[in-house]
């Protein structure tokens, strides 16, 4: 792709230079020092900018046409209250009669300014403006993103025609057809696109003068959380520009390798083949940007697409038999060697022809039986854990206890979503959004996970195990650690009795038969027994490992994938910014809930546990 066919977004590449983008809104606010002195040359502008109430509020009383004066520049006093979030200025500005969808020269208006420093509070009172419904009582907190409960995702009732006033506005373009949601999209702000699209069903599909939606931006700047935001509303992650670029080409071409994986999950698989006008594939373009990491995830997720369609269209029984192989991993391999181990263990060990004259003893009958008895019972539990619903979650179970989710939201929106409002959640009011599947379209509970093998969210996501062919999680965690300690327990005595049993038949030279001092030169007459014990004391070492590990992160109420991604998780790190565990109750409380509650309904949100913890969001 040539540079002629990037004429607004290939520039950004150079940091040299100032974004045209930031350079179309307000060239004079670019560096902050240049605006503040262009500010302090007029009063009115300067108390503004400063939240100095008192000063502009005078000005205005004496000169009321000031309130849609422009400065030097151009750009207005409301313009740049909204820049600032100053709630209390914007609130003036409008009650004297500031026009809220009044453009600058560049096609901008006050609600495109609010965009670019995530003002929610100034752009939600000029919006309330517009549909003509007032402030609730108190006002607007300018120091909040939600304003007057905002938080609970409630869809404001607006009259039709005035809601028609305000669907005009947010879709207003500038000279380049950026709208306000655009806008949002370019900086990042992904808490200014759900509310847009939440409270006041803002088009997160429009398309700008060269037929970018929103989601073309926010992949092409590389803002994840905004472009998990846009995907998890139902963004089109296919949609193409003038140019035939789909979102994941313009990932592509900036090399951000997150935002590629994020619309690869979230349904862009359609765009991996899909050409530009010069006929480039995303592939193509990364190679030729030099992403050579980018270039290979597209060419891996490429193979895979058509090995999957290539079994799905071919269904024959040998099909049938690697599906089955891909979807069991490796469970087979575990019950072959499981069963093995056991049977090794009773022609080498209980009835081999070297213990003729060596009866077990009661000592050596009882571990025979706690060998076979562990083992046959551990399989049992390995067959429940592959078998068993780790705790996949869904949309229903997630908003089965708060039915008033379902209920709000913007009827756009619902219709957007196929009737579903599940896009409301109050993780998402909160920032949260790390929670975002974009796969499975949901808000994840907190300490689920998406799983890559198995296409699912978990709920108390330990890890992928291949060996049980089954994900570890809320459901099987228990019989998982269950089948390892008893699988322990068995290798451990089989183990012991194998090596009792090898020191009474192997004397030393010239010790009369049935001496109990080892030797090596009667090894090569229990050669089975010892190929056994190097079996069993390899697995042994790997298997109680595993056990260990899980009984101690058990003991401290944590999970494997917490602990490998603590920095991850917000609710994993303590106001210090250091790793803390909310959920750890102490070693005897944790056992007795893994163990008889079985992951039960906590008695409080998980959300409270958390929140005396967890550090405030930084807007």
């Amino acid at each position: 792709m040539t540079s002629s066919r990037l004429p607004r977004m290939a520039i950004w590449t150079n940091s040299s230079t100032t974004p045209p983008f930031q350079q179309h809104i307000f060239p004079s606010f670019f560096p902050l020092a240049h605006s503040l002195t262009h500010a302090r040359t007029h009063p009115h502008f300067f108390s503004i900018y400063t939240n100095q109430n008192t000063t502009h509020r005078e000005f205005i009383e004496r000169t009321p046409s000031a309130v849609n004066q422009p400065d030097a520049q151009g750009y207005r006093p409301l313009q740049w209250a909204c820049l600032n979030n100053r709630v209390a200025a914007a609130t003036y500005l409008l009650s004297r009669g500031a026009s809220a969808d009044a453009a600058d020269h560049t096609g901008q208006t006050a609600l495109h300014w609010t965009a670019v420093r995530a003002s929610v509070g100034t752009l939600e009172v000029l919006l309330r403006h517009i549909a003509d419904i007032g402030l609730p009582a108190g006002g607007l907190d300018p120091t909040s993103a939600l304003g007057d409960g905002a938080g609970d995702g409630a869809a404001l009732d607006v009259p039709a025609h005035s809601m028609a006033a305000v669907r005009r506005l947010l879709e207003l373009g500038d000279a380049r057809g950026y709208t306000v949601m655009h806008v949002a999209s370019q900086y990042g702000h992904a808490n200014v696109v759900y509310h847009l699209a939440m409270r006041w069903n803002a088009d997160i599909d429009g398309l700008d003068l060269d037929d970018r939606t929103p989601l073309h931006w926010a992949a092409y700047k590389g803002f994840v959380d905004a472009t998990k935001l846009l995907l998890f509303l139902n963004a089109s992650p296919n949609q193409k520009d003038k140019e035939g670029c789909t979102p994941l080409h313009w990932a592509s071409i900036r090399g951000n390798i997150e935002a590629v994986n994020t619309l690869l999950q979230g349904g862009a698989k359609d765009s991996i083949y899909a050409q530009d006008v010069t006929g480039s594939t995303p592939q193509q373009l990364a190679a030729e940007k030099g992403h050579r990491h980018v270039a290979g995830t597209l060419a891996s997720f490429r193979k895979s697409e058509e090995r999957s369609k290539r079994v799905s269209s071919s269904w024959s029984a040998w099909n049938r038999i690697v599906t089955a192989m891909q979807t069991l991993q490796m469970a087979p391999v575990i019950w072959m060697l499981i069963i093995g181990l056991v049977y090794f263990f009773l022609t080498s060990v209980v009835n081999s022809a070297l213990f003729l004259y060596h009866p077990l003893g009661l000592f050596g009958a009882i571990a025979s039986w706690i060998v076979v008895g562990s083992s046959s019972i551990g399989l049992i539990f390995l067959y429940r854990t592959t078998t068993a619903d780790p705790g996949f979650v869904r949309v229903a179970d997630v908003y089965a206890n708060s039915p008033h989710m379902r209920e709000k939201g913007s009827s756009g929106m619902r219709a957007r979503t196929g009737g579903s409002a599940t896009v409301n959640h109050p993780a998402l009011w909160s920032g949260e959004w790390e929670r975002i599947c974009v796969t499975c379209k949901l808000v994840r509970p907190l300490r689920a996970k998406h799983c890559k093998v198995t296409g699912r969210c978990v709920e108390h996501f330990d890890h992928f195990c291949p060996w049980v062919g089954n994900v570890i999680g809320r459901k099987n965690r228990r019989d998982f650690i269950i089948f390892l300690t008893l699988e322990t327990i068995a290798l451990v005595t089989s183990c012991g009795l194998a090596l009792l049993r090898l020191a009474s038949v192997v004397p030393a030279p010239g010790h009369p038969s049935g001496g109990g001092t080892f030797s090596l030169a009667r090894l090569p007459q229990a050669s089975s027994l010892v190929i056994f014990l190097v079996a069993d004391f390899v697995v042994l070492l790997s298997v109680a490992t595993l056990c260990i590990v899980q009984i101690s992160q058990v003991c401290r109420n944590v999970t494997t994938n917490e602990l490998a991604n603590s920095h991850r998780y917000r609710y994993l790190r303590g106001p210090d910014g250091l790793f803390h565990n909310p959920f750890d109750l102490g070693w005897y409380r944790n056992v007795w809930d893994f163990m008889v509650e079985t992951y039960e309904e906590q008695p409080q949100p998980l959300t409270s546990i958390v929140s005396s913890t967890m550090p405030k969001r930084v807007a």
